[in-house]
């Protein structure tokens, strides 16, 4: 339910330390190291009244990244309905981009800089 920052001591340029976020499964607690291998899932409400408004956005829901395959099933197992709603994990980044307004340019410079750009 979380993404973790993990302090790495490399750079894929060659330039001084930087932090990774990464995923960590929420059942195993190991790293998804490929968005191919996870998913991200969440219970959906029961009750018609319940869904109208969770679909509506005015129900927020836990949301659990997990690897495909075994962990998600433990998941499934594990919410209330019986049954966890799933999307890719690839998915994520743009759903969240666009609910975050990112601008897309300007982030790429603030992640190559790491400091902000007007």
């Amino acid at each position: 339910m979380a993404i973790k920052m993990v302090i790495k001591v490399r750079h894929p340029r060659g330039l001084p330390d930087i932090a990774c976020p990464m995923i960590f499964c929420d059942v195993c607690d190991r790293r998804i190291e490929k968005a191919e291998h996870g998913l991200y899932m969440w219970d959906a409400p029961e009750g018609e009244c319940e869904e109208e408004a969770f679909f509506k956005g005015r129900i927020p829901t836990e949301m659990y990244m997990v690897h495909k395959g075994y962990c998600a099933d433990l998941v499934d197992e594990r919410v209330p309905s019986g049954y966890a709603m799933t999307m890719e994990l690839s998915c994520l980044p743009i759903y969240l981009a666009g609910n975050l307004g990112i601008k897309w340019k300007k982030a790429r410079l603030l992640a190559a800089v790491g400091e902000e750009v007007a």
